[in-house]
């Protein structure tokens, strides 16, 4: 993420419109996940209604709303918590959106704003956002953040938690085939001397049982996970 300072003007500067509908104080643009609440935004612009109800189409996780003080301002009214916004962090109330990838929003009718902001879900946005530093001046930053719905999100979230599972169990998989491997040596230079303890070789084999039963384990348990990590991403796919 890159910031760019733009001045240290007392509001927003280079904040001018002119395309666009008006935009009333209740006309809150909703880009939360998956969502179906059919917002007065709604009502301008042509197709709206279809992306409210279509399920493979999602957005960020941000309320925005037009500033009081002046109706041409649109900023963040508030984030929804588990989002893609929320969970990246950047984003914060009250910073103005000025870009949608690329596209610049300043005077566009809330429609507009959501249109571009939705989309397929697990596909990526990029917003520029403008706020204010602690010295009163302002500056730029830009953020991409996926869509995404909570099921989206849920079933990322067990495909990261699978993918730890494995790595862990590979981990172990491997540390077994090393004792394995010196316990085989250790055997071996045993049953080679005539005269080894004969408890001794009996405590390594019954050792070397116990460590092969495991990796036996260790390696039904990977490809249970793999399983559940395959099943689980065509359930992502068909999500998006």
């Amino acid at each position: 993420m890159n910031y760019s300072f733009v001045s240290t003007n007392s509001s927003p500067p280079g904040i001018t419109y002119s395309m666009g509908r008006p935009i009333t104080p209740n006309s809150f643009v909703q880009t939360s996940p998956g969502s179906t609440k059919n917002t007065q935004s709604a009502k301008y612009g042509s197709g709206n209604n279809e992306d409210l109800m279509d399920s493979n189409k999602a957005g960020v996780g941000i309320f925005f709303a037009p500033k009081e003080s002046n109706k041409n301002i649109v900023y963040v009214k508030s984030i929804v918590k588990g989002t893609s916004a929320d969970r990246e962090g950047t984003v914060q109330v009250g910073d103005i959106i000025q870009e949608v990838d690329g596209v610049e929003v300043k005077g566009s009718a809330m429609s507009d704003l959501r249109a571009l902001i939705l989309g397929e879900i697990g596909t990526f946005v990029t917003l520029q956002f403008m706020r204010e530093s602690a010295d009163g001046g302002w500056f730029e930053y830009k953020v991409s953040l996926i869509r995404g719905n909570a099921s989206f999100f849920s079933q990322l979230k067990e495909k990261v938690r699978l993918q730890e599972e494995v790595d862990r169990i590979r981990i172990a998989f491997k540390s077994a085939e090393e004792t394995r491997e010196d316990l085989r040596a250790k055997l071996s230079m045993l049953e080679n001397d005539t005269n080894s303890d004969r408890g001794e070789i009996d405590e390594l084999r019954r050792l070397l049982r116990t460590t092969e039963e495991r990796l036996h384990s260790l390696q039904y348990s990977v490809s249970q996970y793999r399983r559940e990590k395959t099943d689980l991403s065509a359930r992502v796919q068909a999500a998006k």
